[in-house]
């Protein structure tokens, strides 16, 4: 019965450290995961933080340009009318 106990003993000490093993393993492939997946995610933040400033810039061409031709409107009239 002893020997049998050891054996329980021996069996249950490896199942143990298999698991252990096992969750370390796993812990590093769901770190590995996470920052993959962080990484991703910053470089969809920064494709959309490009996309955010360019459109910025195209805003800002677009106001600087609205006001032109009512500037050379008024420059016209100014110079006709002296």
């Amino acid at each position: 019965q002893s020997a049998s106990k050891l054996i329980d003993e021996e069996t249950k000490k490896k199942l143990q450290e298999q698991r252990e093993i096992f969750e370390k393993k796993l812990t590093q492939v769901e770190l590995e995961k996470k920052k993959a997946f962080e990484t991703r995610l910053s470089a969809i933040k920064e494709k959309l933080k490009a996309k955010a400033v360019r459109k910025a810039k195209r805003r800002a061409i677009v106001k600087m340009c609205i006001p032109a031709p009512i500037f050379t409107r008024l420059a016209g009239f100014l110079l006709r009318r002296f």
